[in-house]
């Protein structure tokens, strides 16, 4: 049984992921070196990171700059978000999605979910840690906004 991608890797293929990696931590490169990168890992064509990368620049994930060079022009690629960003927007987009599909359930099943799940951690260091800042959040907010009436 093959093993399910998580988090990023749902939305990307196996290649997208790695060249996503090389770029991820915000730099600024040429296909060849991310080609040259990633070719120390699996055996792939120039051509093949060209073409994924004009795909992810389509999609409004990676960003690109025209260079000049001597036979012409060259792209130099970088990631419009950083991973995190990423994550946070593909995730958003997939609940978006389900509560137009599915509308007042969907949002009523995630908040059983939510409910359930916050049950199955009370009393818990990391559950009772997130749950204390939040109430101290919004107490916060909430005195922040009594103050400004």
């Amino acid at each position: 049984m093959r093993r399910q991608p998580k988090g990023v890797g749902s939305v990307l293929s196996p290649l997208e992921r790695n060249i996503l990696g090389v770029l991820w931590p915000g730099k600024k490169l040429r296909v060849r070196h991310i080609y040259e990168v990633l070719k120390k890992k699996q055996q792939l064509a120039l051509s093949s990171v060209a073409v994924l990368l004009d795909r992810l620049h389509s999609k409004g994930i990676v960003g690109r700059k025209v260079e000049k060079a001597r036979g012409g022009v060259r792209y130099v690629y970088f990631p419009l978000r950083d991973k995190k960003s990423f994550e946070i927007s593909t995730l958003e987009s997939a609940v978006n999605r389900l509560i137009k599909l599915f509308g007042p359930s969907a949002v009523s099943y995630f908040n059983q979910r939510f409910a359930h799940n916050a049950d199955q951690h009370t009393g818990t260091p990391f559950y009772d840690k997130n749950i204390q800042q939040g109430r101290k959040a919004q107490t916060s907010d909430k005195s922040k906004k009594q103050g400004k009436r």
